[in-house]
C-alpha cells in the first residue's frame, strides 16, 4: 500500500531500500534505520508528554543530527510540527507560539533562554525538550533535557493519519503584516514529492546522489530535501546527504570537496559567496552536476561564471511556502534559456496574470 502520510513515508522507504547511510552530518554517519529508531522513540515520549493528533508541536532549532528524527517523532504522534528559524527574535517566536497555541518547543541548548522569554505568558506551552539542556521538572513550563526523552521504548505503531491532516505549519516572512502560518497537510508533501523526483529526471543520472545542504530544515526549500531523500528509487541507495549546521562557505567547500557531492541546493547568495571566496581555487568542486537554485532569481552572470567554473547545471526553481516549493523548475534535458525559472511541475496548474 503506498504511503499515506510522511511517517507511513520513512517507514516505507526504510523498507525499500533495506539499511543504508541517509545522512552525514558533521562528519558523522548517520543509518537510515537509525533516524527511524530515533523517531520511534520521540513518539513514544512525545506522546507520554500529551502530543497527539490536533495540537502542535513548535521547533526552533538550529540544524542538528535529531533533526530528521524529531520531525519523524512529531509526524508519528499524529500532531502537527511548527519548525520556525532560529535567527527570530524572543517576541517573534512568542507571536507564532501563541497563534498557533503550541503545545510544546523543541530546542537545543544555545537557544533556551530565547525559547524560555519567548513562552511568559503562554499558558498552553506544557513543556520545553532541550537538546543539550537539563530536566527541570519545577520549572514552568517545565523542561526536559532532548536526549532524555531519547531513551524512551520503541513505538512501532502509528496512529491513524489522513492525508488531509496538517503535517506542517510554516510561518511566511510577513511582508505585508504579520506572519502567517501555512497549513501543508500530509498529502501536499506527498504529491510535492512525487513531481519533484518526477522533475530530477533520474533516468539521465548514473551516479549516487550525494547532496550537500546547510539550508535550515525550518525552511520549505530545506524541509523538501528531506521528502527527496525518502522518495528516491531503490537503485540511488548509496546517495545519502551532507547535512551541515549552518553555512559556512569554507566549511561547505570542504565537505563537498570530500565527499564528491553530486548536489546542492541553496540561493544565489551562497553561489555568489563561494565563487568569488579568496580559498574556493584550493577546493575541487568538479564532481557537482547539478546546482538546484531558489528563494530568489539567479542573476544569469552568476550561473554562466558557476557553470564555466565547475562544470555543472544550475538549475533555477522557483515556488512558494504556499504550494509546498513547488512551481517551475528548469530541466537538465532541457535546453539552457538564459532567467528563465523553468516549466511548471506535473502537478502544477499556472497562469501569468
Amino acid at each position: 500500500m503506498a504511503p499515506r502520510n510522511l511517517a507511513e513515508l520513512a517507514v516505507d522507504a526504510a523498507e525499500r531500500h533495506g539499511e543504508r547511510v541517509a545522512m552525514v552530518f558533521e562528519g558523522e554517519p548517520l543509518s537510515n534505520l537509525l533516524i527511524l529508531e530515533r523517531a520511534q522513540r520521540f513518539q513514544n515520549a512525545f506522546a507520554e508528554l500529551g502530543l497527539a493528533r490536533g495540537r502542535n508541536a513548535a521547533m526552533c532549532m538550529m540544524n542538528s543530527p535529531l533533526v530528521f528524527s524529531l520531525f519523524g517523532g512529531v509526524f508519528r504522534t499524529g500532531a502537527t510540527l511548527v519548525p520556525v528559524m532560529f535567527q527570530l527574535s524572543a517576541q517573534e517566536l512568542n507571536f507564532v507560539f501563541g497563534d498557533t497555541g503550541a503545545h510544546c518547543v523543541v530546542t537545543d541548548a544555545v537557544l533556551a533562554d530565547k525559547v524560555r522569554e519567548a513562552v511568559k505568558g503562554l499558558d498552553h506551552v506544557k513543556w520545553i525538550a532541550v537538546l543539550g539542556g537539563e530536566d527541570r521538572p519545577d520549572a514552568t513550563p517545565r523542561e526536559y533535557r532532548l536526549e532524555t526523552l531519547l531513551a524512551a521504548d520503541i513505538s512501532p505503531t502509528l496512529p491513524q493519519i489522513a492525508p488531509e491532516d496538517v503535517a506542517l505549519m510554516l510561518y511566511t516572512s510577513g511582508t505585508t503584516g504579520r506572519p502567517k502560518g501555512v497549513m501543508l497537510t500530509h498529502g501536499n508533501f506527498l504529491a510535492s514529492g512525487e513531481t519533484v523526483i518526477e522533475a530530477a529526471e533520474l533516468h539521465l543520472r548514473d551516479k549516487p546522489i550525494i547532496s550537500i545542504n546547510a539550508l535550515p530544515m525550518a525552511h520549505i526549500f530545506g524541509i523538501g530535501s528531506m521528502n527527496f531523500s525518502y522518495l528516491v528509487p531503490v537503485e540511488f541507495s548509496k546517495g545519502y546527504i551532507v547535512q551541515l549546521r549552518w553555512y559556512d562557505p569554507v566549511r561547505f567547500m570542504q565537505q563537498l570537496q570530500e565527499h564528491r557531492a553530486t548536489d546542492m541546493a541553496g540561493v544565489p547568495t551562497m553561489l555568489a559567496h563561494i565563487l568569488n571566496h579568496p580559498e574556493v581555487d584550493n577546493y575541487d568542486l568538479t564532481s557537482l552536476i547539478k546546482v538546484d537554485v531558489g528563494g530568489a532569481p539567479v542573476p544569469e552572470e552568476l550561473a554562466r561564471r558557476w557553470s564555466e567554473k565547475f562544470g555543472c547545471r544550475v538549475r533555477q526553481l522557483y515556488g512558494m511556502t504556499e504550494n509546498c516549493g513547488v512551481a517551475t523548475c528548469v530541466r537538465i534535458s532541457k535546453p539552457h534559456r538564459p532567467r528563465s525559472a523553468g516549466l511548471p511541475y506535473s502537478s502544477v496548474e499556472l497562469r501569468i496574470v
